[in-house]
């Protein structure tokens, strides 16, 4: 080949991609010390530190030398860290200032051994913490409880996800209304979506979600055309869904055809329409153009329970389905609620219900669940009281020896049930 045509293939080739292959390939699964670490048994909350972000000691952080170990203490608490790592971990207190990131605070320490991102980890919470005013920055652009599950603590989402579902915001509030004009230019927004929420506004800011599939499919943009299988596999999700199916007296949702058990999985395995056609796309597009032309609060809910039923089922992507529907759903709530729900277990509500059933459902999250725009406290404290007691009543209900008498607990305690998500009707 000549030399020209061969510089003329550099000048071409898709550089962004190659970095996002090559992260991919080096990086382990969600969690792992190439991408972060996360908290000690002594932080009551998961705290998650990633390499870009910049890190602060903890108040009144001490570190004190006691024979063959270092001790550190704050206010927070005590870890003591033995081993090789105590060659250059009390440097530490020295090189964390507040600015520097996780991997500027390693390459100033010099050569450290493979210890550096297990004592980081012992350290995360209790005396190394992510910086507060990037926290806060973040919490201003969108609400970390917006795009959790159950909203615990800030510190524990992870920032690069954080990041990106911001710019997913961004481009809602910008281009929802022109897609949904059609079938064909909101399945094209939706894969637009799909890539921001994965590598982010400029590319290169990569997020792994926690799902198991995203280690070995992470597909930015991508839909997902084979027939995936959805698991649910903790006992109590099964006993949820029984529950909830004989409590709106339908399980039509999904059917037995696509929710059932698996020989040699643990479980319930949910089976999402495929081939995908125009006509699944077009089917998403239309409750959301209803909601973006509701009138009133009844109305755009309803419009966006059909949405989010008809997109959890159709299961467009590999992995960050909730996530980008979520999204869509709480930009809508804001404007029709003047609030926001945390996912909670909606994604497998939905499965569950018919879309009739879901949109009673939905409305008993808003009752239950709504996080007002204005006046809201302390979110996260609230939703950890919650979600406890969600925890509970659902670990007392896969006790039962079966569905009948976990629809009498329900029956027997409405306000635990509703807050579970189990209203009666």
């Amino acid at each position: 080949m000549p030399r020209d045509d061969r510089r003329a293939e550099f000048l071409r080739f898709p550089w962004s991609v190659w970095r996002f292959l090559q992260w991919q390939s080096l990086t382990a699964p969600a969690g792992s010390e190439a991408e972060s670490t996360v908290g000690t048994p002594g932080d009551p909350e998961r705290h998650v530190i990633d390499r870009e972000d910049p890190i602060v000691l903890a108040p009144g952080t001490r570190v004190e030398r006691d024979g063959d170990t270092l001790v550190f203490s704050s206010t927070l608490g005590r870890v003591t860290i033995a081993g090789p790592a105590v060659a250059w971990a009390a440097r530490l207190v020295e090189v964390v200032d507040g600015r520097r990131p996780v991997w500027e605070v390693r390459r100033i320490l010099g050569p450290t051994p493979a210890s550096y991102w297990p004592v980081l980890t012992q350290l995360a919470g209790t005396i190394v913490r992510v910086s507060p005013e990037l926290v806060e920055r973040l919490e201003r652009a969108l609400p970390g409880a917006e795009i959790s599950r159950f909203p615990r603590s800030p510190y524990a989402i992870q920032r690069n996800y954080w990041r990106n579902q911001i710019h997913v915001r961004e481009l809602i509030s910008s281009g929802l209304t022109a897609a949904v004009a059609s079938g064909a230019a909101f399945v094209e927004f939706l894969r637009e979506l799909h890539l921001a929420a994965i590598v982010g506004e400029d590319l290169a800011t990569f997020y792994r979600p926690e799902s198991e599939i995203a280690n070995v499919r992470l597909e930015p943009g991508a839909l997902y055309e084979e027939r995936p299988r959805i698991w649910a596999p903790e006992p109590e999700r099964a006993r949820f869904l029984d529950t909830l199916s004989a409590l709106h007296g339908d399980g039509s949702g999904a059917g037995p055809e696509r929710f059932a058990v698996v020989p040699g999985w643990a479980g319930l395995c949910y089976f999402p329409p495929r081939p995908l056609t125009d006509g699944h796309f077009d089917a998403l597009a239309e409750p959301l153009r209803a909601a973006l032309a509701g009138t009133d609060p009844a109305t755009t809910l309803e419009a966006l329970a059909r949405f989010h039923a008809r997109f959890v089922r159709l299961h467009p992507f590999a992995c960050v389905n909730q996530s980008l529907a979520m999204n869509l759903v709480n930009h809508l709530l804001r404007r029709s609620h003047a609030g926001y729900l945390p996912h909670l277990l909606l994604d497998y509500c939905a499965m569950a219900l018919s879309e009739p059933s879901y949109a009673r459902l939905l409305a008993t999250a808003v009752r239950e669940h709504l996080v007002p725009l204005a006046g809201a406290g302390d979110v996260y404290a609230a939703f950890r009281g919650k979600h406890e007691r969600m925890e509970r009543f659902n670990q007392r209900l896969a006790a039962l020896p079966d569905v009948a008498a976990a629809v009498a607990l329900v029956r027997a305690e409405p306000d635990e049930a509703r807050l579970a998500l189990l209203a009666p009707h």
